[in-house]
């Protein structure tokens, strides 16, 4: 079976730092089948829902990956204990929620990568990340099946500081990068007379545009 170009995107972000891989709030584990496939890493698979689990137990049963390279977890990633160290992979739940699963990663573990694809709320969750000092690794922008999704790798020791509209995801402009600038620039404009921190967040867009960091042509 085929994979998503995001799925691809975010299993390829998993470095082997750690040999401990949490995929939180996994659902069907598309994302943690994929790191194990291709990696030796150990990945727990996490969710609250207790069928979805059943079930991707015995499609994990069925291949022929050894049983101790994963392991099963029915539980609320915000409340679920960790690993000391390991990377975390939150992906396909909206900002808010993404943001009580990493305060809860914070308040347990020291050392940690988080790959974060998140629906919704991104400039509310950048914000969390920013006052919890916490660093761009990788950002990365990508388009798959007509949506945008913007993929975020955070650890405590990288270099990078996370930005409102980000930086590294424009190094290696595509158009699509282009259509993303254009979508953001619609939806502030509509939201700027109302809100100073969308009036801030257009002029930001604008200026990239502006500046040609992302060319229609590329």
């Amino acid at each position: 079976m085929s994979i998503s170009k995001r799925i691809e995107t975010i299993a390829s972000l998993v470095s082997s730092e750690h040999e401990h891989v949490y995929d939180l709030c996994c659902d069907h584990g598309l994302i943690g089948l994929e790191v194990l496939k291709n990696s030796e890493l150990k990945v727990i698979f996490v969710d609250i829902i207790d069928d979805i689990m059943k079930r991707l137990e015995l499609k994990l049963k069925a291949t022929d990956i050894p049983s101790e390279r994963y392991n099963i977890l029915t539980s609320n990633a915000t409340k679920t204990s960790f690993e000391k160290n390991g990377t975390f992979i939150i992906a396909g739940v909206g900002g808010e929620l993404a943001i009580k699963i990493i305060q809860n990663i914070l308040d347990q573990v020291q050392e940690f990568e988080i790959i974060i694809s998140a629906n919704n709320n991104l400039i509310k969750l950048k914000e969390f990340l920013i006052k919890n000092n916490l660093l761009m690794a990788e950002e990365v922008l990508i388009k798959d099946n007509r949506q945008f999704y913007e993929i975020l790798k955070i650890t405590n020791t990288a270099k990078d500081e996370i930005t409102h509209i980000g930086t590294k995801m424009w190094q290696k402009p595509q158009k699509y990068h282009f259509e993303y600038i254009e979508q953001q620039i619609s939806y502030y404009k509509k939201s700027a007379k109302y809100s100073t921190n969308s009036n801030k967040l257009l002029s930001s867009y604008e200026s990239l545009k502006a500046n040609s960091v992302v060319k229609e042509e590329n």
